[in-house]
């Protein structure tokens, strides 16, 4: 049997539906969208640090109390805008990788590329990449060096898979993770260099000295000759005379 609070419900509901043509939960969604944009803007420039939920709210045209209905704080909307940007990267060197040949040197800089272009390109992805994230909470650093390990996996993978290719002769069951791990924080170090130091190097150079890092690490854990290591013409422009 429908009741009078059921029907009054009811018309809520219906009325939430048609409003400006959309759904409540539609309606959440464009919400939850312009909060996530307004964190890349303002986490991404001024800082989580010097950014407030009133910042947020003026910017994302969403009210405060609609904000506490997505998020229960500040830094839970952090932790949000730091899994898409983490989903960004992890796509485009993903995609990457896919569309490169079978190739060791050509692996390392495609990938290598994706992560540095995606993270650069875009500096607001790259500050809460690297650096807003960085200090906020127990919680925050545990969720942030979980998706360190993620993207130390991916290189353990794609070294494995190398590894297993006919023209290398080498041991199976080695274990990258705390070398594929060093490079990746290494490579975070770097790019917050480039991002909030006094750093010279462009773009290309900066691809250019994580790749030459990976490849004088990788050919060394894959058994690969020493040339590789010394052709010139994987050596950083930044290091030529």
């Amino acid at each position: 049997m429908v009741t009078i609070t059921d029907m009054g419900t009811q018309d809520v509901e219906e009325r939430g539906r048609s409003y400006g043509g959309l759904s409540p939960n539609e309606r959440r969604a464009q919400r939850r969208r312009r909060l996530l944009d307004a964190a890349l803007e303002l986490f991404g420039t001024v800082g989580y640090g010097g950014t407030s939920i009133e910042q947020i709210c003026t910017v994302s045209k969403v009210t405060t109390r609609h904000f506490y209905e997505e998020y229960q704080s500040r830094e839970q909307l952090l932790k949000a805008i730091f899994a898409e940007v983490v989903f960004h990267v992890s796509n485009n060197v993903l995609e990457a990788l896919a569309k490169c040949p079978d190739d060791f040197v050509e692996k390392i800089r495609a990938g290598v590329g994706a992560f540095v272009k995606t993270l650069l390109e875009d500096p607001r992805m790259g500050r809460i990449y690297c650096v807003e994230v960085v200090g906020v909470s127990q919680e925050m650093e545990l969720h942030r060096r979980s998706f360190q390990h993620l993207f130390a996996q991916v290189v353990q993978q794609q070294a494995d898979s190398i590894r297993r290719s006919p023209q290398i002769q080498y041991l199976e069951g080695l274990n990258f993770t705390y070398a594929t791990l060093a490079l990746v924080g290494g490579s975070n170090e770097l790019i917050t260099e480039k991002l909030i130091g006094d750093c010279p190097l462009t773009v290309e150079d900066i691809i250019d000295e994580i790749s030459w890092l990976y490849i004088a690490v990788g050919s060394i854990l894959l058994g690969f000759d020493r040339s590789v290591i010394d052709d010139p013409k994987y050596l950083p422009r930044s290091r030529q005379i």
